[in-house]
């Protein structure tokens, strides 16, 4: 999958068997177009880290600015965290979340994702 392919969405989530390969080769195009994108890259998405995504997604910037979150598996406790930032989106803060799974992920959370 390439990041022109991607809805235009604020959040978009992508359930891939091979996580890794689908992360890999979406952050080579990313980061190459900007050094504001960043990728936090996960086994578990923990709170702790759901709070960095979201002091990250509030810090200011001018232009656009893109997250990729891959992980295997989140937490109740950092989904639910993630859910205002996914729910009420600064117009210039995008979400890409790579997953090899998506049957722990919140009925709520699934529905802010295109």
């Amino acid at each position: 999958m390439e990041l022109a392919q991607l809805p235009k969405h604020h959040a978009v989530l992508i359930v891939h068997p091979e996580r890794h390969e689908a992360k890999e080769k979406l952050w080579a195009e990313l980061s190459s177009l900007s050094p504001v994108h960043r990728i936090f890259d996960q086994t578990v998405l923990d709170i702790d880290t759901a709070r960095a995504i979201i002091s990250w997604a509030n810090t200011p910037y001018n232009d656009e600015k893109i997250a990729m979150v891959s992980f295997a598996t989140a937490t109740i406790p950092a989904q639910n965290a993630m859910l205002k930032i996914v729910e009420e989106p600064n117009i210039r803060v995008r979400f890409i979340f790579v997953t090899s799974n998506k049957v722990n992920l919140l009925e709520t959370f699934l529905s802010r994702t295109h």
